[in-house]
């Protein structure tokens, strides 16, 4: 067969051809099961979030990929690092719930998988621009 491409120059660029999308597929193959992952990811935090031992370093590890390179990717799509991500997302889902509900604020921090309140405080804060007794006095007049 090398013999024949080296003699033939229509087969030898047949071959390289077929080398190069055979290699482009295969990359493409994995850049979809990174993605698909980086949305699993991500679908587990939205079903999770409200769970206090929720790690995202754990999920990054049960992906099968290398941390860094995990985070970089959920990075890249999210534009957050994962644990800014998971914080959004409780931080939604609490201000929902100061909007919705008549739950105490610290019941509301818990339901969102905050165990600390002067954390769950300082993240409303620097995510919503005021604290969350603001919020809720704010919003409802």
């Amino acid at each position: 067969a090398l013999r024949y491409a080296l003699e033939n120059e229509a087969y030898a660029n047949a071959c390289i051809n077929a080398l190069v999308r055979f290699a482009l597929m295969k990359r493409t193959e994995y850049a979809k099961d990174v993605y698909s992952t980086i949305y699993r990811i991500i679908s587990i935090i939205e079903d999770r979030y409200d769970d206090p031992h929720l790690k995202v370093s754990d999920l990054m590890r049960a992906s099968g990929y290398a941390e860094d390179y995990i985070r970089s990717k959920f990075l890249k799509v999210t534009k957050m690092s994962p644990v800014k991500f998971l914080n959004h997302v409780r931080i939604k889902n609490a201000g929902d719930m100061l909007l919705s509900t008549e739950l105490s604020i610290n019941e509301i921090a818990q339901k969102c998988g905050f165990l600390d309140m002067a954390y769950f405080s300082k993240t409303f804060k620097s995510n919503l621009g005021m604290s969350p007794r603001k919020y809720k006095t704010e919003s409802k007049s």
